[in-house]
């Protein structure tokens, strides 16, 4: 087997690396970096609250008019289960003795590494996009579940929203609600719909960013090319830094990008956010395995937790 000192080398780079393990990850990916994540101790499942009903005990009064004692339920909450996920480094014998010198031994420790956070970006990335039914259901339940594009079907944190329609993202199609496929002449127009459905002065509630794939993304900077080739005469460039109403929209396609193609999504994140295990969040826990009947030893790292929601009502969808 590899000897106790590799495995403990191992087990302890991947400790004193994690937090730049999780701050890899989340650079990585716009709509992993923009969320909001709270690490939660545990429990047997994820709970999110929801605000479903106002307090029916509001009155305006005079003097010393009987106050109103009415009460209803207004709170219940969604549940969301736990799904898990793990990436390991692996060192086997014939590697150590291949890099018998410290040098070449840290200099392979450091590739494994890598590699291992490039593997647990990309999966993760992919998963907060998802309809949670990957791997058998066992994937996190991301964008394409919570906020779908069909929203009046489907069971989300437990509550159906077939059922409840106060339980339904927006969702808006630009063929079938807009009438022609998303351009850049018209996909202002569309997100203005989508966002005048979410949008709630009085809840003080609004998207904090906006995420689309390759072609919407490109759509949407056409069109304020177009907009400023109109107002100022000159074909003045946008860059990558572009907003919607002071809202921030980012690209999460690119190369090997995981936003479905032509979808954008008007994320709401005091109400959708990333629940993550204390004890889990990208941890080396357990230190290494070593096989029975193998010359090697193995360490893994751990992820918990899952995307939640606790009002899908200020999430939306364009797409086509």
């Amino acid at each position: 087997m590899a000897s106790p000192g590799i495995s403990q080398l191992i087990t302890t780079t991947l400790q004193q690396l994690q937090d730049e393990i999780v701050d890899d990850v989340i650079a990585n990916n716009n709509l992993l970096r923009h969320i909001k994540e709270v690490k939660v101790g545990g429990g047997r499942y994820l709970s999110h609250p929801i605000f479903y009903n106002e307090n029916p005990s509001f009155q305006w009064y005079s003097g010393w008019e009987t106050l109103s004692t009415q009460s209803a339920e207004v709170l219940t909450s969604a549940e969301y289960a736990w799904k898990q996920a793990s990436c390991n480094v692996q060192m086997s014998g014939l590697e150590e003795i291949q890099n018998a010198e410290e040098e070449e031994l840290i200099n392979l420790l450091t590739a494994k590494i890598t590699n291992m956070r490039s593997t647990f970006r990309n999966k993760l990335s992919a998963g907060l996009f998802s309809d949670g039914t990957g791997s058998g259901g066992k994937e996190v339940g991301g964008l394409q579940l919570i906020v779908a594009d069909d929203p009046s079907t489907g069971t989300v944190g437990g509550i159906n929203g077939a059922t409840w329609t106060f339980w339904r993202n927006v969702s808006y199609d630009a063929t079938t609600d807009g009438g022609a496929a998303a351009t850049a002449s018209n996909i202002g127009a569309y997100m203005d719909s989508v966002f005048t459905q979410i949008y709630s002065a009085d809840a003080g509630q609004s998207p904090d960013f906006i995420v689309a794939d390759n072609n919407y993304f490109k759509l949407y900077k056409q069109s304020l090319q177009a907009a400023l080739q109109v107002t100022s005469g000159a074909a003045d460039s946008v860059g990558m830094d572009i907003r919607y109403n002071g809202i921030p929209v980012y690209l999460d396609g690119g190369k090997g990008g995981n936003c479905p193609a032509n979808h954008m999504y008007f994320v709401n994140s005091d109400h959708l956010m990333l629940q993550t295990a204390r004890s889990r969040a990208m941890a080396a826990v357990g230190g290494e395995r070593l096989p029975i009947n193998q010359d090697g030893s193995i360490t893994y790292t751990f992820w918990a937790g899952n995307l939640t929601c606790g009002s899908r009502g200020f999430q939306g969808v364009l797409k086509d």
